[in-house]
């Protein structure tokens, strides 16, 4: 977790001076950064796990401390978009009907579509 420190934050602090103003700056500068410490550590198994793991560390972090957060009030600002079914496990009553935007043929075309897809590129991946 990023929580080092204040000795080490100095040392390790990244400059804002130069901060990614895009989506592909972003990905650059973390690509820098983790080619750094992949070149320091030598290139191998260990150091390009070890990278990984920081990265997805560092995600669900953000998406911990701050995504989940934010979806939370834009949720409560705008609305669930979850029908209650699902939220409840399954149990439908007559008053969630507004909140279905599909009935059930037409949920079961949308699967027979997209879910044969999805299982292709997944095991295709594997």
């Amino acid at each position: 977790m990023p929580y080092v420190d204040s000795q080490a934050r100095e040392k390790l602090q990244v400059s804002t001076l130069r901060c990614a103003l895009t989506t592909g700056g972003l990905t650059y500068q973390l690509t820098q950064i983790v080619s750094g410490y992949v070149a320091r550590q030598g290139l191998g198994f260990d150091a390009l796990s070890e990278a990984v793991a920081a990265l997805e560390c560092a995600k669900l972090e953000l998406y911990r401390r701050i995504v989940a957060p934010y979806e939370d009030v834009k949720c409560a600002e705008n609305g669930d978009v979850y029908a209650s079914a699902i939220r409840t496990g399954g149990r439908l009553e007559a008053s969630d009907a507004a909140d279905i935007a599909v009935d059930e043929a037409d949920l079961a075309i949308l699967l027979r579509r997209t879910l044969p897809p999805l299982l292709e590129q997944a095991y295709d991946g594997a």
